[in-house]
């Protein structure tokens, strides 16, 4: 019955679109409604990543010898996938860094230490009262959710799947998963990181004077592997907006690498002189890997990722393709609840199956909020129930009805599902329609600004819409289902001529959104779109928001 479940389970998530093609590595494009639901996942699961050498992040040079070479390895305690998230304080004064390091590294005779400042070439010489050290190695917790905004956390899982189409798949082994938060940081601040893992010091006596000659910082090893040194920026403190960049579908391709490469420019080549913010962090509205049980591809990913994500925080909510359910123990969306961390205060998440279809999973990375300057950010999760007598609406609803708007007037909802879809792909989806069904009324009644999605692969924008008639207090929509993954573009739109509510759509382009929040009442919303050599994105698409709680 277990078994049945995670197949049918896993049917249900990744609800792929026949209107699609795939690209197969040959140059041709497979008609997916040629394919049993058997032999898609044969397909999908057999689809190699691209290669380091064929990212637009290689260009830069942006990538690590061991990664792009694996048998450089000398060391089993290689810090690999480095990545960023809010803090657990949901504010500007917070920033979690997570890494992996492998099993195979003997944890218990060595330090792991992250050391972080304001000061780039202090990272490890706490002695100028500005730089931090963290032993992350002999103080986190192995548990499902922190304990305390400071628990640092330690995670990892074993997935193996079962059934003809996974059988070329070896049981998997995760790395250590280390989610470590930053505390007390000044909003507005550059930030210095770096990680390093060394053997413990000698506690023998006849060590101590050679022990002293050396500082954490200056302390070399054969045995010692240390990161570059990482940046970030924390976010104002809410007397200004901020500006995010959005996506969602990414995948691991040459046109995705693109995609993120082109966010990584517009952070790194910020100059306060011309006007506008910085990108503060990015929302990736569900898909991030397409791993589709193949768990070798989260590896990949966060490899192929970690230029921009080092530097750039990103959030995510709960796709389809993060439907990945384990034959043994029966988690759903282990992985995605192990790799990441997202800001949340409530409870540790839940998991529990009833009555198929029904899959309960709730808190954790599954819903969860956080403020980010002027802008109350909400990620709802499209696959867990929605209806009123759920955990997530009963949350939701109270989310949006305690947020104060004379001090954080804008509020952004990012879920994977667009409940406006003017493709032809994924209509009149269950899930999706049970969350217009009941979202959509807490939407309007609290006069929440923008909605993102994905989950179709095209990009939209709509009007102000409230039950699809056009309302000046009313949302707005936007799918960025256009992030590059290896399903190509929507094949066609639902209706040949724009539906009323719809201000733009496109089914050609690859590229991200970003908003900027310029002040209370006003936003700027544009829509990038990758340029096929890599030196530039241009925008396509823009439109002024104004606040409808204002109106």
């Amino acid at each position: 019955v277990d078994l049945i479940f995670c197949v049918f389970s896993t049917f249900l998530m990744l609800g792929r679109s026949t209107s699609s093609s795939l690209e197969t590595g040959t140059g041709e494009n497979l008609d997916l409604s040629t394919l049993s639901q058997e032999e898609l996942d044969l397909f999908y699961s057999k689809q190699e990543p691209v290669s380091l050498e064929d990212s637009y992040f290689w260009k830069l040079g942006k990538y690590r010898e061991f990664d792009v070479d694996p048998s450089t390895i000398e060391k089993d305690c290689e810090i690999k996938h480095v990545h960023l998230s809010k803090g657990t304080t949901q504010m500007c004064d917070s920033m979690t860094v997570s890494f992996s390091i492998s099993k195979t590294c003997k944890t218990d005779k060595t330090d792991i230490l992250l050391g972080y400042s304001t000061i780039k070439d202090e990272l490890f010489d706490e002695s100028d009262g500005v730089s931090k050290i963290i032993d992350v190695g002999n103080s986190f917790e192995e548990s499902e959710k922190p304990t305390s905004a400071s628990s640092i956390l330690r995670k990892s899982y074993s997935f193996k799947r079962g059934g003809e189409q996974f059988k070329h798949m070896p049981a998997y082994e995760s790395h250590l998963i280390y989610h470590v938060p930053l505390q007390n940081l000044k909003c507005s601040q550059d930030y210095f990181y770096q990680i390093t893992v060394k053997p413990k010091e000698q506690k023998n006596p006849l060590f101590e004077e050679i022990s002293k000659i050396y500082s954490r910082r200056q302390l070399a090893s054969s045995d010692q592997t240390t990161t570059p040194v990482f940046s970030f920026n924390t976010s104002n403190s809410g007397e200004t907006g901020t500006k995010f960049a959005i996506v969602a579908d990414l995948g691991q391709t040459k046109n995705s690498t693109l995609t993120m490469l082109n966010i990584y420019k517009e952070v790194v080549s910020f100059d306060p002189s011309y006007g506008g913010k910085p990108v503060s962090l990015a929302l990736c509205a569900g898909d991030m890997s397409y791993a589709d049980s193949n768990q070798t591809r989260w590896d990949t990913w966060f490899t192929i990722m970690e230029p921009l994500l080092s530097i750039l925080p990103l959030q995510v909510a709960v796709g389809n393709h993060e439907g990945e359910c384990d034959d043994e123990k029966q988690y759903y969306l282990e992985p995605y609840e192990s790799r990441f961390l997202m800001p949340n205060p409530n409870p540790p998440y839940s998991y529990k199956k009833e009555k198929l279809p029904i899959i309960h999973y709730d808190y954790g990375n599954s819903f969860y909020a956080f403020t980010d300057g002027l802008t109350r950010v909400i990620a709802v999760n499209s696959y867990t129930p929605t209806n009123e007598s759920s955990t997530q609406y009963k949350w939701l609803k109270s989310e949006l009805e305690t947020i104060d708007r004379s001090v954080t007037p804008w509020v952004l909802v990012m879920a994977h599902n667009p409940i406006y879809n003017t493709f032809h792909a994924h209509q009149n989806e269950p899930y999706t329609n049970h969350m217009q069904e009941n979202f959509e009324p807490l939407f309007i009644k609290h006069r929440v600004n923008v909605v993102i999605a994905g989950h179709t692969h095209g990009y939209s924008r709509s009007h102000n819409v409230a039950y699809g008639k056009l309302s000046d207090t009313a949302p707005i929509y936007i799918t960025v289902g256009e992030g590059g993954n290896r399903e190509l573009h929507c094949k066609k739109y639902l209706n040949e001529i724009p539906e009323e509510w719809v201000a733009t759509r496109d089914k050609t382009e690859y590229g991200y959104g970003s908003i900027e929040f310029l002040d209370e009442t006003t936003a700027h919303w544009k829509w990038n779109h990758n340029v096929d050599d890599g030196i530039e994105s241009i925008f396509t698409d823009q439109a002024i928001i104004k606040n409808q709680y204002f109106v």
